[in-house]
């Protein structure tokens, strides 16, 4: 007689993790990346959160194997696979990435519109800003990558990236384009300008559509490590911060309560945390 096998059905541990800096350290090749998402325990299924476009982060996840959802553009976008999650998605609809089928809801104005709003606020106020395409082919080169990586930061929905040196003369631009609704939040080595969901706002659409599928988490945790992350972990049960290369924590996630910060930075510090959601040994 043969004993009957089980497939282990408890709902997951659901992760909701930035890239930039929390789950990708700059300069980590692929191939460790890769080893540190295939070490996760298998009860933790890992949800990105990223100011990077949809096709940025559907190549990284196939290049993972991750047949995985994602929150794209710091929330204005989000991705499923699954026609039954698709289905509570608000607006979701049919999309071809890549060579793959998926479903794409997006919250917030066009990236046509945003790119108009940006380009006239840097007018009227002389902001030293510049988007992704005005930077010199080197500059583009040395923060982007090649040809293909800035095809897949260019392909953008809602959004608009913003490259600029943090100052005061950058105020003024800000609030301008704020006043009119817009949000501007720092990601990375980028600014990035939208009109629409936040992260922590597409992260709760995204649960809503998961419960009311059938799919929801036994427990919904969240991961960062800058401006644009807050949202993000205010909408988790469980809260992890990983601080920057120089040890410090981003100001803004210090605003927040019960956040664990792992003591190491970028992609180790994540491995902390995936290990100690799973039950492993983790030091904090």
């Amino acid at each position: 007689m043969h004993q009957a096998s089980h497939v282990d059905e408890r709902p997951p541990i659901l992760l909701a993790s930035d890239v930039d800096g929390t789950f990708w350290s700059p300069g980590l090749p692929m191939l460790a990346l890769c080893e540190a998402y295939d070490h996760r325990p298998p009860e933790v299924e890992v949800l990105f959160a990223s100011s990077r476009s949809v096709e940025e982060l559907a190549f990284l996840t196939r290049a993972l194997h991750a047949d995985a959802d994602f929150i794209a553009e710091n929330g204005a976008v989000a991705v499923t696979h699954d026609e039954d999650v698709a289905w509570h998605l608000p607006g979701a609809r049919r999309a071809l990435i890549g060579d793959r089928r998926a479903y794409v809801a997006v919250w917030g104005d066009e990236s046509a519109s945003v790119r108009l709003a940006v380009l006239a606020a840097r007018a009227r106020h002389g902001a030293p800003v510049r988007l992704l395409e005005e930077l010199e082919p080197e500059m583009r080169k040395r923060l982007v990558g090649d040809d293909d990586d800035m095809r897949r930061a260019r392909t953008r929905r809602a959004s608009v990236l913003v490259h600029a040196e943090h100052g005061a003369a950058l105020q003024p631009w800000i609030r301008a384009l704020r006043r009119s609704g817009y949000r501007v939040e720092s990601g990375g080595r980028w600014l990035t300008v939208w009109r629409g969901a936040g992260k922590g706002q597409a992260l709760s659409h995204y649960l809503r559509a998961r419960s009311l599928a059938g799919r929801a988490p036994a427990v919904v945790a969240a991961i960062g490590d800058g401006e644009n992350d807050v949202s993000l972990l205010q909408s988790a049960e469980l809260r992890f911060a990983v601080p920057r290369p120089d040890g410090t924590v981003h100001p803004a996630l210090h605003t927040l309560g019960h956040v664990c910060i792992a003591s190491h930075d970028g992609t180790a510090g994540w491995c902390q945390v995936v290990s100690s959601l799973g039950g492993q040994p983790c030091r904090f």
